[in-house]
């Protein structure tokens, strides 16, 4: 319907277009004619007037015009044009008109398009009406028909399923009972295999154990003989301060890039000659496969960086490359001694290890340690150098330092909450004592540790890449270490031969003593008794 008036409408205006645009070309028509006649005339009136005995030849089919004659062609073409004006403004206002039926004709038909949809929502929505209504009307003729005549078998089948729930409910509730039996069951197992499992890894742990209780004899018999040999030269009045006592690293206590990891006991075993080794865990993966990424540089046998020893102290180092003994970062700008200026050492690091567990043992190893608290915040955050780092051990009282190679210092993402974790209990108090006194906190040490714990605090990590190994700076060290020359000795009143060292944080009473034959076989033989 709405296209057939579409199509009579359409017409109508074609028709009136036509018309008005065939007056307008007829009026034109005309205009040009009256235009050329007009011409025509005033050219031979014109001559007229220069030779009057020109006549003005007679116009076809008309009468000769008297002298008025250039008045009523002026009115003619004023009103022609009149006309033309007229019919050109008809047509714009018929433009308009057809321009506001075109937009009225495009509303009416998106009207139509809404209704025509309107419609069909309407028609499908009665439709399920409708079906909802046949399926009601089933449902009530089926319901009385069942009333209205009791013995058919639609009642029949009706009543025996009526008789059947309390046995399915019955059933179900069996069921459940198995179920929750079973489950029971389930869960004894599991807290069984776990006890088993505890069970076994004890068992391997007391395997692991043995094995280490045989080679720590083994240790303590080998260091009892090697003393005997070496006690005239620690009599020797011209010895140097540092070689008062030597202290043997873990060599694997990290896994290396190229060894798969070890366990904490295995590696604790290691350590059997230092008093506590709680400290030690393992690097999570996730920062080994960091490290895996690097080339592990490695000392040839024959240099003296392969040593398993850590022989310096930082009276030692304080001697021979310069610096002062308090600081994990220590720099050498002002007492730079000539073996540092030698070999290109500026700054040198001296993390320790049950502050930094994280920390590289072996030379040409990689690994983190955790700097960035107090002043130390904006630490190798300039231009990238090369630091020396030797890596210390606590025993007693008193730390030991070993040469681990050049190394270069990059600041990486801080501990996450499972990081933390998975450091050891005394590892993080003794962190959390360095971060009140680093940053001047005044909360208690406790508090702190929670923020750790919560992750509301991080600890910042700084990764230790080996880019190598001054064989030379070792051999030197070492040369310094048995034959260097006699540091002044005098009388030293007992306030200043006990000494508080500070260090990462850490008060250290650090006492000044002779280690004798006589000292080392009692630590041994107290040694052997406890085991």
């Amino acid at each position: 319907m709405n296209t057939v008036a579409d199509s009579d409408w359409n017409a109508r205006r074609n028709a009136f277009l036509n018309s008005v645009l065939e007056q307008l070309l007829e009026a034109r028509f005309e205009i040009e004619v009256l235009k050329k006649r007009v011409e025509k005339e005033r050219a031979e009136y014109r001559c007229q007037r220069v030779d009057p005995t020109i006549g003005l030849p007679d116009l076809p089919g008309t009468q000769p015009m008297p002298h008025e004659w250039q008045t009523d062609l002026a009115v003619r073409l004023q009103t022609a044009e009149m006309g033309f004006d007229k019919a050109k403004e008809e047509y714009n206002k018929m433009k308009e008109s057809l321009t506001a039926a075109n937009t009225e004709v495009a509303f009416i038909k998106s009207r139509n398009q809404q209704l025509e949809y309107d419609l069909f929502e309407v028609r499908t929505q009665r439709d399920q009406l409708l079906e909802e209504q046949g399926h009601l009307s089933a449902v009530l003729r089926n319901d009385y028909a069942a009333q209205a005549f009791p013995d058919n078998g639609t009642n029949g089948q009706w009543s025996l399923a009526r008789g059947t729930i309390p046995k399915l409910l019955a059933t179900i509730e069996a069921r459940d009972a198995e179920i929750k039996n079973l489950q029971e069951t389930v869960n004894r197992e599991h807290t069984t295999n776990e006890q088993l499992k505890q069970r076994l890894a004890t068992v391997s742990e007391m395997q692991n154990t043995s094995k280490t209780v045989f080679e720590t004899i083994s240790t303590r018999l080998h260091a009892t003989a090697s003393t005997r040999t070496r006690s005239a030269s620690e009599s020797n009045p011209n010895r140097n301060p540092g070689t008062e006592k030597e202290t043997t690293l873990p060599v694997d206590r990290q896994p290396s890039t190229l060894r798969s990891t070890r366990s904490v006991i295995t590696r604790k075993s290691s350590l059997a000659t230092s008093n506590n080794t709680s400290y030690i865990t393992n690097i999570p993966e996730e920062r080994l496969r960091t490290l895996r990424d690097f080339d592990t540089v490695i000392a040839p046998a024959s240099s003296t960086a392969t040593s398993t020893n850590a022989p310096y102290t930082r009276d030692f180092l304080k001697t021979n490359v310069g610096g002062s003994i308090q600081p994990l970062i220590v720099r050498v700008t002002h007492s730079q001694t000539a073996l540092a200026e030698k070999h290109g050492i500026n700054c040198y690091l001296c993390p320790n290890l049950e502050h930094n567990p994280w920390c590289p043992t072996i030379p040409g190893q990689h690994g983190y340690i955790f700097v960035g608290l107090g002043v130390d915040k904006d630490a190798f955050a300039g231009k990238e150098e090369f630091y020396t780092v030797f890596v210390g051990i606590k025993e007693g009282s008193s730390r030991r330092f070993r040469y681990l190679g050049r190394y270069t210092a990059t600041h990486v993402a801080p501990l996450t909450v499972a990081e933390w974790n998975t450091l050891a209990p005394s590892v993080q108090m003794t962190y959390s004592e360095t971060t009140k006194k680093k940053t001047k906190d005044t909360r208690p040490v406790e508090k702190i540790k929670s923020l750790y714990d919560e992750g509301a605090l991080s600890v910042p990590c700084v990764l230790l890449e080996c880019v190598g190994i001054d064989h030379e700076l070792s051999s030197s060290l070492e040369s310094a270490l048995h034959n260097g020359p006699a540091l002044k000795t005098g009388s030293v009143s007992p306030s200043k031969r006990r000494r508080e060292i500070q260090d990462e944080g850490e008060t250290v009473s650090h006492t000044r003593t002779r280690r004798t034959t006589t000292s080392l076989n009692g630590v041994a033989a107290s040694n052997a008794s406890r085991l």
